[in-house]
């Protein structure tokens, strides 16, 4: 009885389960791969498998927003720059090195006009054999001169090496990054995983990860980069049909290149999510907007007032005798006291007012004051100058000693208004995770770099240099290569921390 119960329940659902398929719509929305990010003060996103440039809808949170433009990449002068690293040690299996050279012929046979090539070895370190380059004859020269050697393949720090390369110029143009290597061991010798995890989905290129013999824990590692991207991966261990891989990779020759113009209302500095929607796809890409300032709206005018109805003159009044004044007490105290004893009294209130004022901030902050982590007692001279101050739940920089004459600043995260820091500028003052080299120290994000960024006075001007090459500084949304002038209210990014600066 109950097996019978429990068939006819079966039947039941199936048939209710194709009802409601009947009811709906035959294809729903799926969402498709992007890559995207911030040129000036307009969105450029890439999207797979668009359908065509009409009908193309955008939203910024919930601010729609109108498509500048929607061309195919095919059509563009710059589509791409495919950027491909090949691990050519003796670790690739000796039959599958013809294969893994014939998908980098192939992705130079497809490319697209105007499409350039970045080729690495991994090895120890990376050999750039060619960079940008979009001559046929010049690349298929470059894949029959690769040679494989006998060498440990750090692929870790090669990929991360690169990619840091890649973040720091002509952020426009969309890269692929195609992998090819018999695995990640994952051995923490330089850069770690979590670091390369990080870079990659900030960056956000596709990346298209090849797998030659190898382990399978090894390979699974390096399948696992492509996941973090709107790449894909292969595994030359199961299928050897090279045309296929290279079809999968060239997917992006189909895509469509969206440009949006971005509001000033909507460039603060801050990360925001676009969404995006074409045919039956829809997309969605994390963008650090640039930083703008909005101009305050002006006052309206006040009206004038009416003139008032003239009045008819009041009617002479008959003069009145005088009145004698009555005797006033001297001075301009209290009535009938002498002015010395009230001016008397008075400086007596004050000064013990201000006696006790100073005597309760004092009292307030030797009981408040603690040293920032790695502080006084054992800690580097130069973090001797910074205090934090914890006083009604909220953090505050403040210095113990006399300021000197020049510039000072406050760093405060937006996302963490409790997260503030405060020095003054004397010399270079250093910024990062590590409290031996930096007098600021913002380390509860390890995406920030050891040694961010120099703060410092330069012609007068205060100035930013950029000290990390893996993770690159950005001010107002735009990266900083080599220095860059602050001014007050700016927004300074490192790593995924975002802080705004403030000059005393």
């Amino acid at each position: 009885m109950r097996q019978r119960m429990k068939r006819w329940a079966a039947l039941l659902s199936a048939g209710l389960f194709g009802l409601a398929a009947c009811c709906l719509p035959a294809e729903a929305a799926g969402e498709g791969s992007a890559w995207g990010t911030v040129d000036g003060q307009q969105a450029v996103v890439y999207l797979l498998d668009a359908g065509g440039t009409d009908g193309i809808t955008c939203q910024l949170g919930n601010l729609p927003l109108d498509v500048g433009t929607a061309e195919p990449v095919s059509a563009l002068e710059a589509p791409f720059d495919t950027v491909i690293l090949l691990d050519n040690s003796l670790s690739i299996p000796s039959g599958q090195r013809p294969l893994a050279l014939s998908i980098v012929e192939g992705l130079i046979g497809n490319r697209l006009p105007g499409e350039t090539f970045t080729i690495v070895t991994v090895g120890e370190g990376v050999d750039y054999l060619c960079e940008a380059e979009s001559d046929y004859l010049t690349l298929m020269d470059v894949v029959s001169g690769i040679e494989y050697r006998d060498q440990v393949t750090h692929l870790t720090d090669g990929l991360y090496e690169v990619l840091s390369s890649l973040a720091g110029s002509q952020e426009a143009v969309m890269r692929r990054v195609v992998l090819i290597a018999d695995g990640v061991d994952n051995e923490e010798l330089g850069y770690t995983e979590k670091e390369l995890d990080t870079l990659l989905q900030e960056t956000g290129y596709p990346l298209y990860a090849v797998g030659c013999g190898g382990g399978n824990d090894e390979l699974e590692n390096l399948f696992a980069l492509s996941r973090l991207t709107p790449g894909a991966a292969f595994n030359l261990n199961e299928t050897q049909d090279t045309t296929a891989v290279v079809a999968g990779i060239c997917a992006w020759n189909g895509a469509v290149r969206v440009s949006v113009p971005l509001p000033d209302t909507a460039c603060d500095g801050a990360e925001k999510m676009m969404r995006l929607e074409a045919g039956d796809s829809f997309y969605t890409v994390s963008l650090d907007m640039p930083f703008v300032a909005v101009a305050p709206s002006e006052p309206e005018e006040p009206e004038e007032p009416e003139e008032p109805e003239e009045q008819a003159e009041p009617a002479v009044q008959p003069e009145l005798p005088p009145v004698e004044e009555a005797a006033k007490p001297e001075g301009r105290g209290l009535p009938g006291f002498p002015v010395w004893l009230a001016a008397g009294a008075g400086g007596l209130a004050a000064a013990a007012a201000v006696t006790a004022l100073v005597l309760l901030r004092r009292r307030r902050k030797k009981e408040a004051f603690s040293p920032v982590p790695g502080g006084a007692g054992g800690v580097p001279q130069q973090l001797e100058e910074t205090r934090l101050l914890r006083e009604e739940g909220e953090t505050q920089a403040v210095w113990e000693e006399e300021q000197p004459d020049g510039a000072s600043i406050v760093l405060t995260d937006l996302s963490d208004p409790a997260q503030k820091y405060g020095a003054p500028v004397r010399g270079r003052l250093a910024i990062g995770r590590d409290p031996s080299v930096c007098r600021i120290v913002v380390d509860y994000d390890p995406t920030v770099a050891r040694h961010q960024c120099d703060v410092f006075m330069e012609n007068g001007q205060l100035t930013l240099q950029n000290r990390s090459h893996s993770n690159i500084t950005r001010v107002d949304g735009q990266k900083v290569e080599d220095k860059c002038l602050l001014r007050n209210g700016c927004v300074i990014k490192m790593g995924r921390v975002q802080m705004r600066l403030e000059i005393v």
